[in-house]
């Protein structure tokens, strides 16, 4: 008999990001590669039947809108989890332009003017926060901000240049 005992889910799903009980996010990016590859693949079936402006479409609206989905939450991941995502990323980009498995994806994402993954994430939050500072976000997220208003000094300053 197991008195006490209390059985929690390791996982749970909230707005299509899937946490863990100990905040890893090993199953959100393990289950984000599968859903985007499996995407990816359908897609390249009838790549050569469409346009490269079809493509980004397609693209945008069933891989990258996946990818992005709660990437705020991935700001200071794991190295190897990140490097999978970016994986997924870079298949994204070979498919558009059309270039063979082993090209490098450095180009093929400046050419489309994407961010890596890590850097996207951080631009995510860095926009956020601009947009709360300049009450352009949603109210309850700009009250969630304490402005910090420096106190001015009464004392009159001096400043000496150094000769």
């Amino acid at each position: 008999m197991f008195v006490g005992i209390r059985s929690t889910p390791l996982f749970f799903r909230n707005v299509g990001v899937v946490f863990h009980s100990h905040m890893k996010f090993e199953g959100q990016v393990s289950s984000m590669c599968k859903a985007t590859f499996f995407r990816i693949r359908n897609t390249s079936r009838i790549r050569k039947y469409l346009r490269v402006e079809n493509i980004k479409i397609l693209v945008h609206a069933f891989i990258t809108c996946r990818l992005y989905n709660g990437n705020a939450l991935l700001c200071g991941l794991l190295k190897y989890l990140i490097a999978n995502l970016q994986a997924v990323l870079n298949c994204a980009a070979r498919l558009i332009l059309c270039k063979q498995k082993y090209d490098h994806a450095t180009p093929l994402l400046i050419q489309l003017h994407w961010l890596p993954v890590s850097q996207r994430s951080i631009f995510k939050i860095l926009l956020l926060t601009f947009k709360a500072l300049n009450v352009l976000a949603r109210m309850y997220i700009t009250e969630l901000l304490d402005r910090y208003v420096p106190k001015i000094c009464n004392k009159v300053c001096i400043f000496v240049q150094p000769f």
